[in-house]
């Protein structure tokens, strides 16, 4: 993603936190990682960070779909 810097914002104390506010300008995607034309979930294999648990979760997996 290419992203603008908007804000930094730093908040001292004991543990210092500093917090960068973006804006996203644009996202590019490898073709690879396309099915029909859209971003595949599965394919990309993302990954967060949780700050608070110190830990890597993935994303991908198909709970269900909705039932319109």
């Amino acid at each position: 993603m290419e992203c603008k810097v908007i804000d930094v914002l730093g908040h001292g104390g004991v543990d210092y936190i500093l917090i960068i506010i973006g804006e996203i300008i644009e996202s590019y995607i490898d073709k690879y990682y396309l099915t029909n034309g859209n971003p595949d979930i599965e394919k990309i294999k993302s990954v967060l960070l949780s700050m608070y648990e110190n830990r890597y979760f993935g994303i991908g997996k198909l709970l269900g779909k909705v039932g319109v």
